[in-house]
């Protein structure tokens, strides 16, 4: 991979949050001892804190250490990496901190004595986003430093990209007075994970698979998104968003689209346009119908084994027992969809999808089962068998392919044999936030989302939403800590003859 060259400065907004100590500091990091960062780049953290610079690294220092656990930190990298890092403090809706930040990022400028391309991060709570590009705009610090350096400037945000479909309009209309689309980046970062970067290659680069990829050949497809653990310190801001607008928006989709798309070429629009497209079909769910097509769940109390034996069973919390939630609350931890898709190569075929907090085990997997086998030549010996091809995105990255063969022995008997692919546990897969930092600091949008494919999917979550509200209250909680989800997730799918895979 080659070097990058050009000098760049990052402003992290919310650089004492979450997100940049687990994730976007430690790709950061990673990049660098990779050599893959240029010999020149400033990174500048924003936020509320009154931290000096000291201080502020040392408490990235320890974010490293605590975790990104695949690597003993090595003192003397981190103290080189660190030079490159500085803070500034200030509020988001105070336009002090933006001032100081000119000041700062001129000070890079004339070190280099050239307007050094600037990328913004917004690490923030979406309710954040606003008022920090309002900000931006006003000061003139979206434009860079002047001489049509604008085109160099870049805009990160994170999802969820609203809370609405109005939120998200209002949003895109904002971004869009300040940036233009080519430097807006907005990020769904499991658009950058390894599995599903391979899925297109393993689809479009063996022959045995894309003749078979439409509704002739395949009955369903799963998609399981599955988190063991709660909102831990994110009850904040998890009230009032839940899975449906956290996850299924974004994540789930975005998975979807991996199996559905057919791009007629490999380049940045071709694909993003090929997204948009799938994203754009989803047939519309009405409010009135939504009982049949989506279920929710909000996780109550649940045991879960730790080892071995009873004596290391611990009971979990509720949802409405962690801290920051109501004890009242209303927002669910889990959603199942049924999802149809109105296009030709995909029409009668159901997607399942779902996610939530607090199940039985973290993982993340596509599974994409085919048809039973049309020629009856064994009888009844393969009914209800059949090929799953299985995408594992996390946590044991690899493919697995089911095939039905003839068991060892003196009978006609059949099972599912696994020919699989994994990884290699030496070869150390990339952080999804190292691609998606690299491609952005590159300006390459393919693993991007793009508006048109954003706002069609918040014109399908949003009716969702509105069937809930006729709904009326739900009856939370409605499955334990510690297992896959409420029982209207195995009906929405038991009722079609099918089941997960995963259970």
């Amino acid at each position: 991979m080659l070097r990058l060259t050009s000098p760049f400065v990052m402003v992290i907004f919310g650089a004492t949050g979450d997100l940049n100590q687990r994730k976007l500091l430690p790709a950061l990091f990673h990049l660098y001892k990779k050599n893959i960062l240029p010999p020149e780049f400033f990174i500048v953290g924003f936020s509320r804190r009154d931290y000096s610079e000291v201080v502020f690294k040392t408490f990235l220092k320890e974010a490293i250490v605590k975790y990104d656990d695949r690597h003993k930190l090595d003192e003397n990298q981190w103290e080189r990496f660190a030079r490159n890092i500085f803070y500034q403090q200030g509020d988001f809706d105070q336009i002090d901190g933006y001032d100081q930040c000119i000041a700062k990022l001129a000070e890079f400028d004339k070190k280099l004595n050239a307007c050094v391309p600037r990328y913004f991060y917004l690490a923030t709570p979406p309710d954040k986003y606003e008022i920090i590009l309002k900000f931006l705009h006003e000061t003139k610090l979206s434009e860079g430093c002047g001489q049509g350096s604008d085109k160099w400037t870049k805009v990160m945000v994170e999802k969820p990209f609203g809370r609405s479909l109005e939120d998200a309009k209002k949003l895109d209309m904002k971004l869009a007075t300040i940036f233009k689309e080519e430097q807006i980046y907005r990020l769904d970062h499991y658009l950058g994970k390894e599995t599903v970067q391979n899925i297109l290659a393993f689809r479009y680069g063996n022959t045995m698979f894309d003749p078979l990829w439409n509704r002739q050949f395949i009955d369903h497809v799963q998609i399981t998104i599955g988190e063991s653990l709660g909102v831990e310190t994110r009850g904040n801001f998890y009230e009032g968003v839940g899975a449906l607008r956290d996850m299924a928006q974004s994540h789930l989709l975005e998975l979807m689209t991996a199996i559905a798309m057919k791009p007629d070429k490999y380049s940045v629009e071709t694909l993003r346009d090929a997204r948009a497209q799938v994203v754009g079909s989803i047939v519309a769910i009405k409010p009135e119908e939504v009982t049949r097509y989506v279920v929710r769940g909000q996780y109550g109390r649940g045991i879960t084994n730790e080892g071995q034996g009873m004596t290391n069973q611990i009971e979990m919390r509720g949802y409405r027992e962690e801290s920051n939630v109501d004890p009242q609350s209303n927002t669910e931890t889990y959603v199942a969809l049924k999802v149809l898709l109105n296009h030709p190569r995909w029409d009668g075929v159901p997607f399942y999808l779902r996610t939530g907090k607090r199940l039985l085990k973290k993982v993340t997997e596509i599974a994409v089962v085919f048809k039973e086998p049309r020629l009856n030549l064994f009888g009844s010996h393969f009914r209800g068998k059949t090929n799953v091809l299985r995408f594992n995105i996390e946590p044991n990255e690899g493919i697995t392919l089911s095939v039905l063969a003839k068991k060892v022995g003196l009978i006609s008997e059949f099972e599912s044999m696994p020919m699989a692919f994994t990884y290699q546990k030496q070869t150390e897969l990339p952080q999804a936030y190292e691609r998606l930092l690299l491609d952005g600091m590159k300006g390459d949008q393919t693993l991007f989302t793009r508006t048109d494919e954003v706002e069609a999917s918040w014109k399908f979550i949003s009716k969702i939403s509105k069937g809930w509200q006729l709904q009326g209250v739900p009856d939370f909680p409605n499955y334990p800590a510690g297992s896959w989800g409420p029982e209207g997730a195995t009906q929405l799918i038991e009722k079609d003859g099918r089941e997960w895979l995963l259970k």
